[in-house]
C-alpha cells in the first residue's frame, strides 16, 4: 500500500507542468548554448553575459558562469608567448599615456600596434589604429612586410576616417622599429599628430592594442588555417563576415569598454586630456 502511494505521488510530480522558474532556466540554457556555438567556442561567461543582456535578459554574470560549467562549455584559451624585446639605440618619444587608457572625447588619444598572421605563403602583417574614447577601430593596413609603409597607411586611413583634419591627436604605440622610423615621423608630423611611446618589452604600456590583437587572434585567426595571404586578409579583416569585431566587440575592449561608434571629425587638442598630467610635451 505504501509503495502504491509513493508511485502515485511520483506520477503526479512527473505530470506536473513546469514552473516559471524552470521554463526560464531552460530558455536561458538554450540561449547560452546558442551564443557559445555562434562564437565558435571562443566566448567565455563575460562576453556571453553581455550579449544576453543586450538581448534583454536580466541575469548575472555569475549565473552564466555556473550554467556554462554545468553544461561543460569551456572557452578557447589565449596562447601565451614570451617576448625577448631589448632596447635599441634609436631616439624615441616620451610616454605621455602612462597606462591611462581613457579619454574625455573622441580624437584625443589614439593607439596603434602591429601583429602577424601565419599563412601557407608566409606571414601577413596587420597594423591598426584605435580611438581610446570609443574603442573604435579607425584605420588598419595589411601587407607581406612589417615596415614603416604599413603603419603609415594605417595612420593615414584613421585620419581619412576622421575627415583628414586630426591636428592635436596624441598617438601612442610601442617602440617598434616601424613607429620609430623616419618615414613614420614625417607622416605624423605632417598630420599634426603628437607621438607617445611606451617602454620596451612591456605589453601593458600599450594594453588596448595588445588586447585587440589577442582577441582577434583567438576569435578569428587561431580557429582557421589560411593557405594564402589573400585568404587571411579577407578572413581576419575587421568588419568582415568572419570577424567578430563587427558585433561591437572591438577586441581592445574585450566586451568591457564602450562600444559606441562616434563619427565626429572635429579636430581636438590634447590639452584637455593632459591638463591633469604633471608633464609637458617634449621630444618628437
Amino acid at each position: 500500500m505504501e509503495r502504491l502511494r509513493r508511485e502515485n505521488v511520483q506520477l503526479r510530480r512527473d505530470n506536473k507542468a513546469p514552473t516559471r522558474r524552470e521554463v526560464r532556466r531552460q530558455q536561458l540554457t538554450e540561449a547560452v548554448t546558442e551564443e557559445f556555438a555562434k562564437s565558435g567556442g571562443t566566448y567565455g561567461s563575460p562576453k556571453i553575459w553581455i550579449t544576453l543582456v543586450r538581448q534583454g535578459w536580466r541575469v548575472s554574470v555569475n549565473t552564466i558562469a555556473k550554467l556554462m560549467a554545468e553544461l561543460g562549455l569551456i572557452a578557447r584559451n589565449v596562447r601565451r608567448r614570451r617576448g625577448l624585446t631589448r632596447p635599441g639605440k634609436r631616439l624615441v618619444s616620451l610616454d605621455f599615456v602612462h597606462r591611462d587608457f581613457t579619454a574625455e572625447e573622441p580624437d584625443l588619444v589614439w593607439c596603434g600596434d602591429m601583429t602577424e598572421i601565419v599563412t601557407g605563403e608566409g606571414n601577413l602583417y596587420l597594423a591598426t589604429v584605435i580611438d581610446l574614447f570609443s574603442r573604435r577601430l579607425l584605420g588598419y593596413a595589411m601587407g607581406a612586410r612589417h615596415d614603416a609603409d604599413l603603419v603609415v597607411a594605417a595612420l593615414n586611413m584613421a585620419a581619412a576616417t576622421r575627415g583628414g583634419d586630426v591636428r592635436g591627436v596624441l598617438f601612442h604605440s610601442d617602440r617598434g622599429s616601424e613607429y620609430s622610423s623616419r618615414k613614420f615621423h614625417r607622416a605624423y608630423r605632417k598630420l599634426g599628430v603628437t607621438q607617445s611611446m611606451g617602454r620596451v618589452g612591456s605589453c601593458f604600456d600599450n594594453a588596448v592594442s595588445e588586447a585587440f590583437n589577442s582577441v582577434l587572434k583567438v576569435e578569428c585567426v587561431h580557429r582557421r588555417t589560411f593557405t594564402t595571404r589573400t585568404e587571411a586578409g579577407s578572413g581576419s579583416r575587421p568588419g568582415s563576415p568572419t570577424s567578430t569585431t563587427q558585433d561591437g566587440y572591438t577586441a581592445c575592449a574585450a566586451g568591457r569598454a564602450r562600444s559606441t561608434t562616434n563619427t565626429t571629425t572635429k579636430p581636438a587638442s590634447p590639452r584637455k586630456w593632459l591638463h591633469r598630467k604633471a608633464f609637458t610635451f617634449g621630444g618628437d
